[in-house]
């Protein structure tokens, strides 16, 4: 066994061995409604997916033919710095927890570092807003997919996935967004790499004094671990412990 010390008040996360059962990637079930942005009967936008300009001047853009290969892209221009829009749909997650995103996208006029967004709102079964996580991506003036398996909050039963342009002048096209629950290879899959801000990684960072009750504890997939185990304690050498947890198979609770 294993352990990183994290500290709300006296807590430590311990990775210990378990079992995890989850869908192949060939069981599961696409969880997006015309994923591929296929056009709608008019042929001036995506069937199944909304247009948001957040009350700014941001435009829409579609053409069926300017993807990869000929396929369908929306896109989202922003004329100045303090324009945003998205493409968007909302998700039913009937008890889903760990999702497996899949993007397609590349940039026009963008200047190099975080170009496009993909934002996760959850909202739980009556539509109240819980959170909002992002994956920022680089400028890429080629088509470029990305992958990463993201984690619901507690209390999500909606999950509005929204491909954004966020106040980046110029145009952020999308070729296509994939969306289902993610397999145990990769749930487990290791990811050593620095957490962004406002993205997945681990929560709280060691020694952090956490102000909230009760504290969340988030981390990432480590290598070699099948499952964790969670120990607080009220001192720092854990012989007093106030509550643990074992075998589990989240990467938060």
């Amino acid at each position: 066994m294993c352990g990183t010390p994290i500290r709300p008040s006296s807590a430590a996360l311990i990775a210990a061995l378990a079992i995890v059962t989850l869908p192949t990637v060939a069981s599961a079930q696409e969880l997006l409604t015309n994923p591929e942005l296929l056009p709608a009967a008019d042929g001036a936008a995506p069937e199944g997916w909304t247009w948001g300009e957040w009350d700014t001047g941001s435009i829409a853009r579609y053409a069926a033919t300017a993807g990869r290969d000929g396929s369908a892209a929306a896109g989202i221009e922003a004329p100045t710095d303090q324009d945003r829009g998205s493409w968007y749909q909302r998700v039913p997650l009937e008890g889903r927890q760990r999702l497996h995103l899949s993007v397609c996208y590349r940039t026009e006029g963008i200047a190099a570092g975080n170009a496009a967004t993909v934002r996760l709102t959850w909202l739980d079964a009556d539509r109240e807003f819980l959170r909002n996580d992002r994956v920022e991506l680089d400028a890429a003036e080629e088509w470029t997919t990305v992958e990463r398996v993201v984690g619901a909050p507690a209390g999500a039963g909606i999950l509005q996935l929204e491909l954004f342009n966020f106040f980046r002048p110029g145009v952020v096209w999308w070729d296509g967004a994939h969306l289902r629950e993610a397999t145990r290879a990769e749930l487990l899959a290791f990811d050593d790499t620095p957490g962004r801000v406002g993205e997945w990684g681990f929560r709280p960072s060691g020694g952090e004094a956490c102000a909230v009750t009760p504290p969340a504890f988030v981390w990432r997939p480590q290598q070699g671990a099948v499952g964790y185990a969670v120990q607080v304690a009220r001192d720092e050498v854990f012989t007093d412990l106030a509550w643990e947890a074992a075998d589990l198979s989240l990467i938060h609770i």
